[in-house]
């Protein structure tokens, strides 16, 4: 090859590389790290329960609520997820939602659990407790009374909680559809 045309690549060569420098997105830059999450208090938290639920649940929350009268006193609202036709949950309200509610914040929660699964968890002004199927959602409970309600606790939980733990069992059945084969 003769020397000019030897430059002639390397020219050009050199040109697709500035091009392709050029034309290269900048990484965003990381947000800047924020402080620690204030912890929150549930003095004026009200316990919500599914209406339709198994006993194990609806003992579960009254478990929850005896534990939340000792820790902050007071006199929680406890209730269950009932809403008339064409009703909509108040968001602002703070509630601790136990089991598969009819709330955004529990499908939110739900959405990242995997099988035999289950989790205590912060969403906005809602603590989320609940299991990847209803016979999980006691394990949530039992969970959080032992870790935040339990001899001396104040009644407060970290701002970001969001705890997942798993469940000793096996989910034969997925959203109706079955895990194994005979």
């Amino acid at each position: 090859m003769k020397p000019m045309k030897i430059r002639a690549v390397l020219a050009l060569c050199l040109c697709a590389v500035m091009i392709f420098a050029a034309c290269r997105k900048n990484e965003p830059e990381e947000p800047p790290a924020s402080g620690p999450v204030e912890p929150i208090s549930l003095s004026g938290y009200g316990l919500i329960r599914p209406q339709n639920t198994s006993d194990s649940v609806t003992a579960s929350a009254s478990d929850l609520y005896e534990a939340l009268l000792e820790a902050v006193g007071g006199d929680p609202d406890f209730s269950t997820d009932y809403l008339e036709a064409g009703a909509q949950p108040d968001a602002s309200t703070k509630e601790i939602l136990v089991g598969h509610t009819n709330r955004s914040e529990t499908a939110q929660v739900l959405g990242e659990l995997q099988p035999g699964e289950y989790a205590a968890a912060v969403v906005g002004n809602k603590l989320v407790l609940v299991g990847y199927t209803e016979s999980f959602t006691p394990m949530a409970v039992e969970y959080f009374l032992s870790a935040y309600l339990g001899e001396g606790a104040d009644g407060s939980i970290p701002g970001d909680l969001f705890y997942r733990g798993q469940a000793d069992s096996v989910t034969l059945v997925s959203a109706g559809v079955p895990q194994y084969t005979l």
